[in-house]
């Protein structure tokens, strides 16, 4: 366990309603992060799974970074695939597994962004608390250098036929991003000031 990575993860008690917060062993897998609900390889769920389960909202810290997620137990070849870089992460998992009856849950922490479909309102510092910040400076190095990215401008029409940065798209309403997107793989930058 030395050395393994932790976050915290905060649930609301299911029966409480109260605030629980539980540390826990996790896997980065892309933007997600990856908890077992093993309680030790004991045949009871941990508690923070059933709460997670009344109510997958959740938030996750991992050192100072605070994030939103939903949780959703995998399956099938998804859940192969993590519990083999689980095990390997942390080999006592093995033999919680073989202790009990229960197959132990694989729980992915997606991150969530904006508000959603059962998504708890956030105020807009702590949304944008969530999403990586780039100085004026630090753009300009990657315009320069070629940087692959989608650069989305946010300007009112005028302003941005008055002048615009090289390549970007006038980005205005946030719910015509999935055409605006010309390739959602892409690192997206938005631009929300005058570039000099």
């Amino acid at each position: 366990m030395l050395g393994s990575p932790v976050l915290l993860l905060g649930t609301q008690g299911r029966k409480s309603g109260k605030r629980r917060t539980t540390p826990l062993l996790y896997l980065r897998d892309g933007d997600n992060m990856v908890v077992v609900a093993s309680n030790g390889g004991t045949s009871s769920q941990p508690a923070w799974w059933l709460n997670l389960q009344a109510s997958p909202e959740a938030a996750a810290q991992v050192g100072g970074r605070r994030l939103h997620v939903r949780a959703e137990a995998v399956g099938g070849e998804e859940r192969r695939r993590l519990w083999g870089r689980l095990v390997q992460m942390y080999g006592p998992y093995e033999g919680y597994q073989r202790k009990t009856d229960r197959e132990i849950p694989v729980v992915v922490l997606r991150p969530v962004v904006g508000s959603g479909p059962g998504s708890k309102p956030r105020r807009k510092e702590s949304l944008m608390a969530d999403v990586p910040t780039i100085t004026r400076e630090e753009l300009k190095e990657k315009m320069d250098r070629g940087d692959d990215f989608v650069l989305l401008e946010v300007l009112g029409e005028g302003a941005y036929r008055q002048g615009h940065l090289p390549g970007a798209i006038r980005f205005q309403d946030p719910k015509a991003a999935p055409e605006v997107l010309p390739d959602k793989g892409k690192e997206i930058v938005a631009y929300c000031s005058n570039f000099n």
